[in-house]
């Protein structure tokens, strides 16, 4: 069973849109009730970003490492990381004590450069991701490509910030000054071409997200949230000589709202996983029914508690081997499906049904009788052989027929073991003489052979006890 967990992509739209109404919603009220925001809470912004950088990081590594196949994976969670020594840097300059206008300039310029230059790493890893998806799709991603781009990754990840931090105000030789400061006003300035630039490369970015993933998972989804959530705070910088520091804080908010959608994302995208992995880890992949491993595990649970009346079956299709022989595979495979369909109509919410072999199939249902029980089974083994008729819907090639050994269980202790060779030996001595029947042995059985045919009409065996 394939279960996918892409959401609709209009889902990235709303969110942009609902970003942009808010923070659209809040310039208007910064305009006319002249909002302050104290540097305090801009401060708890980048903790608060430095944090959901770490954590989106931390998810998409655990998403590689689970399935190492995704490379892109692995790159992708490098643009979260490569973000954590810009925000450092910034938190460092913000709890720097300000004592004259010309120090204000030089943190205002210094946040910008740490700014600018995590919005390039950014971007610039984020291409090599969506590079490393396109080759993944191409399946030429090998060993060798692999190298060079973690190679390429090395430029934006390490060497950036080491020239964003000597083109700051720690190495005055080199500095580089991105805002003028209006002392008058006090207000910072950016350098619009900058701005200009990045929504420029955003814009760029989220044309090739779209281009080369077609939104291809919620991750990509979720990046897409990002690129335009960038485009629309970058666009809002240009309103800084207007607004200042509430527009920057603003802007920062924004960034926060987009990444926290990623980290939900992400956590949707490993419980969902988790979801499929516990789903194969009790289901048979071909028949989609539960496996061998959940119905025995399921029957020592149910021994160990208190049973009463509960039924447990073993049905084996007659001379299955000769299907796969005569007619192929694929015409067992379709035999297989077109049983567990008919028997599955008659199986409840409560009971189990398990494929515990290649043709055994397991039943444990509530039955308040032997004689319900030889019924029910009964009434399997002959819809099957109706449903597989000749002309049948499931073009089967011919009649298909059932042998049934079961047991039922009354208020008592049992064990596994002791069960299932009560059903097995039932089973065996089916098949034995002349199959297409149905025999419950008691528990603790010890003769295969020691029956007696008490109903030749219907092909109904009972135990005759020693």
């Amino acid at each position: 069973m394939e279960m996918k967990y892409k959401l609709n992509p209009v889902v990235s739209l709303v969110i942009v849109i609902s970003l942009f109404l808010i923070a659209s919603n809040t310039i208007i009220y910064m305009e006319v009730n002249e909002m302050n925001i104290p540097l305090s809470s801009y401060l708890i912004v980048v903790i608060a970003l430095f944090f959901i950088n770490i954590t989106a990081f931390m998810f998409l590594q655990m998403d590689y490492m689970s399935n190492r196949i995704e490379f892109s994976k692995f790159v992708l969670s490098l643009t979260f990381f490569g973000c954590l020594v810009y925000f450092a840097e910034t938190i460092i300059i913000i709890q720097k004590p300000v004592n004259d206008a010309l120090e204000l300039q030089i943190k205002a310029n210094d946040t910008a450069i740490f700014y600018l230059f995590r919005q390039m790493s950014f971007i610039i890893l984020l291409i090599l991701a969506i590079y490393s998806y396109k080759l993944e799709q191409s399946q030429i991603l090998n060993g060798c490509r692999k190298i060079k781009i973690m190679v390429y990754c090395l430029f934006p990840t390490f060497i950036m910030p080491i020239i964003a931090h000597n083109l700051s105000s720690h190495n005055a030789t080199y500095t580089f000054m991105l805002t003028n400061y209006l002392s008058g006003d006090k207000k910072a300035i950016w350098n619009i071409q900058y701005i200009n630039a990045l929504i420029i490369l955003w814009s760029l970015t989220s044309y090739f997200i779209v281009k080369v993933t077609k939104l291809s998972s919620d991750i990509w989804n979720g990046m897409l949230v990002i690129c335009l959530s960038a485009i629309m705070y970058n666009t809002f910088l240009l309103l800084l000589d207007k607004y200042n520091l509430s527009i920057w804080y603003l802007s920062r908010a924004i960034e926060v709202l987009s990444k926290l959608f990623v980290i939900g994302t992400l956590m949707n995208c490993v419980f969902v996983k988790l979801k499929i992995a516990n789903h194969l880890a009790i289901r048979d992949p071909m028949t989609n029914i539960h496996n061998r491993r959940f119905f025995f595990t399921r029957l020592e649970e149910i021994l160990k508690s208190t049973c009463q009346n509960i039924c447990v079956m073993v049905i084996d299709l007659d001379d299955f081997k000769s299907i796969n022989d005569t007619w192929g595979h694929p015409t067992g495979d379709s035999t297989l499906l077109a049983v567990v369909d008919i028997i599955g109509q008659y199986i409840g919410p409560n009971d189990i049904f398990a494929r515990i072999g290649g043709e055994e199939f397991g039943i444990i249902v509530k039955k308040s009788s032997l004689k319900d029980a030889i019924e029910f089974s009964n009434m399997l083994r002959n819809n099957v052989k109706i449903e597989t008729a000749k002309g049948n819907k499931y073009n089967i090639p011919r009649t298909i027929t059932l042998s049934v050994g079961g047991t039922l269980l009354t208020s008592g202790t049992y064990s596994v073991g002791d069960v299932i060779k009560a059903v097995d030996n039932a089973l065996y001595s089916v098949k034995n003489n002349g199959k297409d029947g149905i025999m419950f042995a008691e528990v603790n059985w010890i003769s295969r052979d020691d029956f007696k045919r008490e109903d030749r009409e219907s092909d109904l065996y009972r135990l005759s006890v020693c």
